[in-house]
């Protein structure tokens, strides 16, 4: 269950959490510097176990309470580590699509190369794979990848844009 009101929140964290935040200007995005995410989404602890997403966190602290349990933090930058609350807005499944639709930020397969937020290697590795006359194990091991991956790889079964 996430935080949905300030009265959630110990009194101790606006000053914590500001602190975790590098403020520009009104335009500029504000990043996030702690703990994030595998979405690279901020994350802070707001007491015991408990830990609320950072984006949820700076709305609620700017005053907007968040509408219902179903409601998540939209940003109009599209930057996961962006905390700055002119950015960001609460809204639903629906209105968050719609949003990426408008921007034309979906796409039927997930972003090529070191834009893939899951890749093991970068762009560096790759070419450094293809010029080696080096084993497929060796490969593996030296990357600390699978086979598997050093093959596709060598077969430009992946990376193929470059």
């Amino acid at each position: 269950m996430g935080v949905t009101t300030i009265d959630e929140l110990p009194p101790s964290l606006e000053a914590r959490f500001w602190q975790k935040v590098e403020i520009g200007s009104e335009d500029d995005c504000w990043h996030w510097s702690a703990a994030k995410n595998k979405g690279g989404y901020g994350v802070v602890g707001t007491g015991g176990r408990r830990t609320a997403l950072a984006t949820h966190v700076c709305l609620l602290l700017s005053g907007r309470p968040k509408p219902s349990e179903k409601s998540f933090a939209c940003h109009k930058c599209d930057n996961p580590s962006c905390v700055n609350p002119h950015h960001l807005w609460w809204g639903d499944v629906t209105e968050n699509n719609r949003d990426m639709h408008n921007k034309k930020r979906w796409w039927r397969e997930p972003p090529k190369g070191e834009k893939n937020w899951a890749r093991k290697l970068g762009e560096k590795e790759v070419l450094e794979i293809r010029e080696s006359d080096a084993s497929t194990k060796e490969l593996s091991e030296r990357y600390e990848v699978t086979k598997t991956l050093i093959w596709k790889i060598k077969k430009r079964h992946l990376w193929k844009h470059i």
